[in-house]
């Protein structure tokens, strides 16, 4: 239409309205393009910051074991300690018990040596006793075999004396019987006889048992 100006004009006003609405997409291209960035960039963020969260809960996890781990630790050393101070209080008071039992097996022991040398002392005493009970009783029974050798030869001589009278008197009562003579006599010389007779048998014992006392020794 021959009219560059307006032409112009118009140009130019097309290129800058175009201009301003390729700015506006492009503002809003970028504007969507930060908001997916920004999107992005949080994500990336909060799957840090969970990512963080979780490293720092596993740290505090393995601390909070390793502060349980110690303390078990701590809680088990105390209690070997207690159970080695009750051993050893055991073993020292068991310790002063040997030592009050050393001390009075000792006592004992120096008792017992000191009642075996009085035993000794009496065991002596006892002994030179007995050899000297044993010479009195060894001259005690000589004694008494001497006297009891006597004793039996003056028995035994006196039983053989005694009997010969006896005997006499025995022989003479027979002989008397036969006289004629009153029954008063007759009676009193069965009594004779018969005292006589006694006394003939008590003469005979004595014999009998010397002769078998004698037999015996």
């Amino acid at each position: 239409m021959e009219e560059y100006k307006k032409a112009v004009e118009v140009l130019g006003k097309f290129n800058a309205m175009k201009d301003s609405v390729y700015n506006l997409k492009k503002t809003e291209q970028i504007a969507r393009l930060q908001a997916l960035f920004d999107t992005e960039g949080r994500d990336i963020e909060n799957q840090q910051l969970k990512v963080e969260q979780s490293q720092k809960a596993e740290q505090i996890r393995i601390q909070q074991l390793f502060l349980l781990g110690i303390s078990m630790g701590f809680a088990i050393t105390a209690a070997m300690i207690w159970a080695l101070f009750k051993q050893r209080r055991k073993i020292l008071e068991a310790n002063d018990l040997l030592n009050e039992r050393s001390t009075e097996i000792q006592r004992q022991k120096a008792e017992i040596e000191s009642q075996a040398v009085e035993m000794m002392d009496l065991n002596y005493q006892l002994q030179n006793m007995n050899r000297s009970l044993e010479d009195r009783i060894e001259e005690r029974t000589h004694l008494l075999r001497k006297q009891n050798e006597k004793l039996a030869e003056y028995a035994h001589a006196n039983a053989h004396h005694l009997r010969a009278p006896i005997v006499s008197i025995l022989g003479l009562l027979n002989l008397i019987e036969k006289i004629k003579l009153p029954e008063e006599d007759k009676l009193l010389i069965k009594h004779l006889q018969k005292c006589g007779k006694d006394l003939d048998r008590i003469t005979r014992e004595i014999n009998r048992n010397l002769e078998e006392g004698e037999g015996m020794v």
